[in-house]
């Protein structure tokens, strides 16, 4: 899943984001997997259960601007560990103004 997801750098709304990361999630189940095939080992488990919470908290910090997601650490500190995709949406939103505005005056 993390190969695919490219996060566009501009015009980045990070709620919209998070919300498709979070629905592509539960689409999960529904990818075919090796057990489906016949005659599949017993020792073969499904492969397409939804990733947990903490899963994909760290799939969308590393598909985000790798400028973006060093704000998002210099807010929160190295010892904060994101496993909840709720919060985390909320602690994006509230770096997105502040990122755009440090953005805009570099350039």
């Amino acid at each position: 899943m993390l190969s695919k997801i490219i996060c566009p750098s501009s015009n980045l709304e990070i709620s919209l984001f998070v919300d498709r990361i979070s629905e592509m999630n539960t689409y999960n189940k529904y990818l075919p997997s090796l057990k489906d095939e016949e005659g599949p080992p017993t020792e073969l488990v499904y492969d397409n259960e939804p990733f947990a919470q903490l899963e994909v908290c760290n799939i969308i910090l590393m598909v985000l601007p790798f400028n973006f997601a060093s704000s998002f650490w210099a807010a929160k500190g190295t010892k904060y560990f994101p496993v909840c995709v709720k919060t985390l949406k909320v602690n994006l939103q509230l770096i997105e103004p502040a990122y755009f505005v440090t953005a805009k005056l570099a350039a």
